[in-house]
């Protein structure tokens, strides 16, 4: 196995700044630095993964790719077959909010 390099070290270093991590946590990172190519490689994922992007244009494309940015307008009207309740629900695959029933038919606006 081969050691690590320099440039991997630096990399670790400039990732690190950008991680979500507190003080503690990447001085631990800093003591224990992976010994082998691999490893740093390993650190190197784990930590490109949990950057926060400067650059507001790449946290958004970051959030797209990963899928956490959530569109919250979608709106789905249903009712129930069972108690007849009707009532908006931002999830598509519910349950009756009144008697818990997975009886339910969506509401389209045609």
């Amino acid at each position: 196995m081969e050691p690590i390099e320099y440039w991997q070290i630096d990399k670790i270093e400039s990732l690190l700044q950008l991680c979500p991590y507190d003080n503690d946590y990447r001085d631990k990172i800093m003591d224990n630095l992976p010994e082998t190519k691999e490893e740093a490689k390993l650190l190197l994922d784990k930590l490109w993964f949990d950057h926060i992007p400067r650059d507001p244009k790449d946290q958004f494309d970051k959030m797209i790719k990963m899928k956490t940015l959530i569109k919250i307008d979608f709106k789905y009207e249903y009712v129930c077959d069972d108690c007849g309740e009707n009532w908006i629900s931002r999830t598509k695959d519910t349950l009756c909010t009144s008697c818990l029933s997975p009886n339910i038919k969506q509401i389209t606006d045609e």
